[in-house]
């Protein structure tokens, strides 16, 4: 990976938790999170409507954009309920983690896609982060408190981690890439790169 590359990531990803803190610190996540949408739509329709002009689009690819827009609505709401109900400590970690770690598992049953030996070490160490965020380590310092499967917001993260796996997933599938002849579709302040 490039120095550039790498700069990119990690603001990304800066980027990505900084959003979240604030949806965590608004008095309504939902709410906040519903009106970031909208914004993010007004800012992204015109490009949409410009690549949507030029390149064109099959009908194939309706209920595809339409499996992501509901994804992303009920992603948006699952994830204002889980910062409303509980830490972003616990939260984002779980949500996110847990979405990268079903991906590929989902990808191997789905659609026959398998991991390099360090890739599914990877997806075993995020696994095991998601554990012992959850968990937590007992008898340490700053452990959390013998019942953490029953914390706040746990049951809304899981959801969100889910819906994230999904939402990722029906980006990534074959006949999504197929119904599009187009690489770029911007929907309901999400815009998918689709790869060829």
């Amino acid at each position: 990976m490039t120095v550039a590359a790498l700069l990119l990531v990690a603001g990304a990803a800066v980027l990505h938790a900084g959003w979240n803190a604030l949806a965590k610190r608004a008095g309504e996540p939902v709410l906040f999170l519903w009106w970031v949408g909208v914004v993010a739509s007004g800012f992204y329709a015109p490009i949409a409507l410009a690549a949507l002009a030029r390149e064109g689009f099959r009908a194939a690819a309706i209920p595809f954009v339409i499996g992501t827009v509901i994804l992303h609505a009920l992603y948006f709401f699952s994830l204002g309920r889980a910062y409303a109900a509980g830490d972003f400590s616990l939260v984002y970690p779980i949500a996110r983690g847990l979405g990268v770690a079903l991906v590929p598992m989902a990808a191997f049953v789905l659609f026959d896609e398998r991991l390099s030996p360090l890739g599914t070490l990877g997806v075993i160490l995020v696994a095991a982060g998601i554990f012992l965020v959850h968990r937590g380590l007992r008898g340490r310092p700053g452990a959390w408190p013998p019942a953490p499967r029953h914390r706040s917001g746990t049951g809304w993260a899981l959801a969100t981690g889910v819906l994230i796996a999904a939402y990722s997933l029906l980006g990534g599938n074959r006949p999504w890439k197929r119904a599009l002849h187009s690489n770029r579709l911007a929907s309901s302040g999400e815009t998918p790169t689709l790869s060829r």
